[in-house]
């Protein structure tokens, strides 16, 4: 990283400090966070290309649609189990031998 300086007038500092705080963050990063921002809208020269967008591999969620994504997030390990269970068929019952 590249180390800087800039001058800010003493309102916009304390409001940045102030959002900083809030989101429990540096002035640093949230001031980083905002040059990304401009530098992703922003029309950018001829020579220059676009940054790339990362990837993420999203495995077996590949194809689900928002809704389901919830659901499935939203599921607690007990109910994962008990929906198991509701699918397996029932086990035959077995004499004990007296």
């Amino acid at each position: 990283m590249v180390r800087t300086q800039i001058q800010l007038p003493e309102e916009m500092y304390a409001e940045l400090k102030a959002l900083a705080k809030e989101r429990e963050i540096s002035i640093a990063e949230l001031i980083r966070r905002g040059a990304e921002y401009m530098l992703d809208i922003l029309p950018r020269l001829k020579n220059k290309k676009p940054r790339a967008i990362p990837v993420f591999d999203l495995g077996p969620w590949r194809g689900l649609s928002h809704a389901e994504l919830k659901e499935i997030a939203q599921k607690t390990a007990t109910e994962e189990r008990l929906m198991e269970e509701m699918q397996r068929p029932p086990q035959k019952a077995v004499a004990e031998k007296i």
